[in-house]
């Protein structure tokens, strides 16, 4: 797959636009990562498995100036709308001021 979009990378350097991601704690592969991205620099990577959510990756770039938001859970809340969309107002009903 990596060969395959080899040729789209925009970038000078030869760098992967795809690799292989492990758990940051057995490093072990990780299967049937799912990812929600932003951006190149605002993304998660996580599972979703009967409704358990376990996140294994996320990034905040850019969100430096936000005080007091706790990044993984707001990520967890992104990916429950993304799941059950049915609940996004009972979910963001938290992050009103």
């Amino acid at each position: 797959v990596q060969d395959f979009f080899k040729p789209l990378n925009p970038y000078n350097q030869d760098v992967e636009m795809f690799k292989v991601e492990k758990d940051k704690e057995t490093n072990k592969v990780l299967h049937n990562v799912k990812c929600i991205a932003i951006s190149a620099k605002r993304y998660v990577l996580y599972g979703y498995i009967d409704e358990s959510i376990t996140i294994y990756k996320h990034s905040l770039h850019g969100l430096g100036h936000l005080k007091g938001i706790d990044g993984k859970q707001v990520w967890h809340d992104l990916i429950l709308i993304f799941h059950h969309s049915e609940r996004k107002k009972e979910i963001l009903s938290k992050y009103k001021n």
